[in-house]
């Protein structure tokens, strides 16, 4: 779970993508998206599984901001229902590992310019997957600028405390009503869950790579009461945070 938005393609293998309440299995070529914060887990059903995966901050704009004219904002992929997302069509798979391909010699290489590469990979990701496609999907709203938003979300991250929404709003010059709409309408979920989301994500991370007791986890990042945050950390993770840390270090270990 994380504040970047997510690009994956497969390369060879089969792979299983996981979220909440959904689940797809994905072969070469084909992509998945996923959104701010947004939980998932990938599996190699079928080794070896090659795939290139592209993280991508959401505010990021010098070379994506216009792609379509500006008439499809580029974040739509990733922030539209998840059953809702494109997909490639068999004829563009090959393409896409292409794209995956360039990505990998791109990384080896390390070129002065890695940074605009890896964005124009992206969007020519994107463009193959969205070939032919109209429109947007009507359950996503046009999204506003997400650096208009910068400030509250510095707040959220510069804290492991509660940041609440009139705090956001008073970062960003904004009434609370006027920055709770365009909060939603730019990344699709509430500024305190966007907070959350933040704080649940540390925990997460420090659970892996520290030997902190949960409770002294759930204390550094704003969760006064443990049963709120064992029932909080469940809800997005689908497992208790001893399960988590646990089954995240076995994985580490294998690795």
């Amino acid at each position: 779970m994380h504040y970047e938005v997510e690009l994956g393609i497969v390369v060879s293998g089969t792979l299983r993508c996981d979220y909440q309440k959904k689940s797809f299995t994905l072969g070469p070529g084909e992509v998945w998206f996923t959104g701010i914060w947004e939980p998932h887990r990938t599996y190699a059903l079928k080794k070896p599984c090659t795939l290139a995966l592209l993280l991508a901050s959401p505010d990021m704009t010098p070379l994506l901001s216009p792609w379509r004219g500006g008439t499809r904002p580029w974040l739509t992929p990733f922030l539209a229902p998840i059953g809702k997302r494109p997909q490639a069509g068999a004829r563009r798979r090959e393409s896409l590992i292409g794209v995956a391909e360039r990505i990998g010699q791109a990384l080896e290489g390390s070129p002065e310019d890695l940074g605009a590469w890896l964005q124009l990979c992206l969007l020519e990701a994107l463009l193959w997957v969205t070939e032919g496609q109209t429109r947007q999907p009507e359950s996503v709203r046009a999204i506003a600028k997400p650096g208009d938003l910068t400030p509250a979300i510095k707040k959220a991250f510069q804290t492991t405390r509660f940041v609440t929404t009139t705090e956001g709003a008073r970062a960003c010059g904004l009434s609370r009503n006027a920055f709770s709409r365009r909060f939603h309408e730019t990344f699709q979920m509430s500024f305190s869950n966007f907070a959350l989301h933040h704080r649940l994500s540390g925990a997460a991370d420090d659970l892996l790579h520290h030997d902190l007791p949960i409770k002294a986890v759930a204390a550094k990042w704003g969760f006064r009461d443990i049963s709120h945050f064992h029932r909080t950390f469940i809800r997005h993770f689908e497992c208790s945070p001893h399960a988590y840390r646990l089954q995240s270090r076995q994985t580490h270990n294998q690795e």
